[in-house]
């Protein structure tokens, strides 16, 4: 029996013992001060019991229905605890993704995972990005709304620190390679090159064009990596916290 119901039960037997001794006094002074005949005494411990049979019945009512409601909760904590489970183990594989990425990145020559430059020096996404910010997000949600309110705004406050991640740490890569194509184009009109036709990755680069390229590209590859690292902490601490809400949930389950 839990600690709320025993409380219950005191305060009601409070009342109860508080109603039959106001009770027995009021009929002891109403019988000493004046000349009462038996009957009254009858009436007022049938009075008396009435109260405390409707009490009593109070009292039986309020803690089935806790039960019911316990009991209805109960049920649903195994389907909960499944679905948290799917996004857990989603979430181990997507950080052996991210712990693969970052290897690759320390031990092999450097490529291009999440963020790349288009030909015509535009900022271009791959399938691995899109993935993990729309796809493996998108799961992830299906899962945990189903769970709780607590869980899912653990979620929410995932998601929205993922979405803000970009302009966060990318920012001003993409910023850097808009300057350099807008000079770029600019140099070209100028010279009178036809920039309408030319694929835009083929112009001709001058040694301080290419000088600027390359930082751009090397900017490019050192932003990715701190978002990829990044990002990659936001799903660990997901993961984490998650876990504690298992925990919270199989303790409930108390059978």
């Amino acid at each position: 029996m839990d600690k709320n119901r025993i409380d219950l039960i005191k305060a009601y037997l409070g009342l109860i013992a508080m109603l039959i001794f106001v009770l027995v006094a009021l009929s002891g002074l109403i019988n000493l001060f004046w000349d009462i005949k038996r009957d009254f005494f009858i009436t007022t411990i049938g009075f008396a019991g009435a109260i405390l049979g409707g009490v009593i019945t109070l009292l039986g009512v309020r803690m089935t229905i806790a039960d019911n409601e316990k009991h209805r909760k109960r049920e649903y904590i195994p389907q909960k605890i499944l679905r948290l489970e799917n996004a857990i183990s989603h979430l181990n594989e997507i950080s052996s993704e991210f712990e693969h990425y970052l290897a690759v990145d320390a031990f092999e020559k450097r490529k291009q995972l999440f963020f790349s430059i288009d030909p015509s020096y535009g900022p271009s996404t791959s399938k691995k990005f899109k993935k993990h910010t729309v796809q493996d997000i998108r799961f992830i949600r299906d899962e945990l709304i189903f769970v709780d309110s607590k869980t899912y705004k653990i979620f929410l406050e995932f998601q929205y620190k993922v979405d803000n991640l970009y302009n966060k740490v990318f920012w001003n890569a993409e910023y850097a390679l808009h300057e350099f194509r807008e000079k770029l184009i600019e140099y070209h009109i100028k010279t009178g090159t036809d920039i309408i036709s030319t694929l835009w990755s083929h112009l001709p680069l001058n040694e301080e064009q290419q000088s600027e390229k390359a930082e751009v590209e090397k900017q490019y590859n050192k932003l990715e990596r701190q978002y990829i690292y990044f990002l990659g902490e936001l799903f660990n601490d997901l993961k984490l916290q998650l876990e504690c809400c298992h925990i919270e949930l199989l303790e409930e389950l108390d059978y």
